[in-house]
């Protein structure tokens, strides 16, 4: 595991101690790192709890969703009305994936519940046709015994570059 990964995460968990300069950091105890984890992660998950808690957001949201806008239009007219709640259009979605915001799902333009999966884009492997392999060579090409002979190391550059560049590389005997 990477140092700066242990580092972090020894920093983030560590337990406070107050003392009158301030406070500082004292030693890493698993138990409690592991409970502070938990308290990060359960809060992280409470989605849409700015919306639960003011009603008038939600009555200006579900209202904007009854006349079949979306969420990112209901979240830029709540800027450009200068309103004094605000809710981002992610936030919208979030809380409408929530169990208290699930019933307004019907009012959304698409009429869907769940995100759309996205289409993996995954490339065909294309086997070389007619291929022979290692097994199927002659004795004489293994053991260097007969002439002519050839080995040919194909080189294909890597996805990651994006060239699509090609070295054929070819050994006669």
């Amino acid at each position: 595991m990477n140092p700066s990964t242990i580092s972090r995460e020894k920093k983030r968990n560590r337990k406070k101690i107050r003392a009158k300069g301030g406070t500082r950091l004292g030693p890493y105890l698993a138990l409690l790192a592991n409970h502070k984890a938990y308290v990060r992660r359960h809060d992280a998950k409470y989605q849409g709890k700015t919306i639960n808690e003011n009603d008038a957001l939600q009555e200006y949201i579900v209202e904007k969703l009854k006349a079949y806008w979306s969420p990112d239009a209901v979240s830029g007219r709540m800027r450009k009305e200068r309103k004094p709640f605000y809710a981002s259009k992610t936030a919208i979605y979030e809380w409408l994936r929530t169990a208290r915001g699930a019933r307004n799902c019907k009012y959304l333009y698409s009429r869907r519940y769940r995100k759309k999966k996205r289409k993996e884009n995954k490339t065909k492997k294309a086997l070389i046709p007619s291929r022979r392999g290692l097994s199927q060579r002659p004795k004489g090409a293994t053991n260097r015994t007969r002439y002519g002979h050839f080995e040919e190391d194909p080189v294909v550059s890597g996805k990651k570059t994006g060239s699509k560049e090609a070295l054929a590389v070819l050994y006669f005997e």
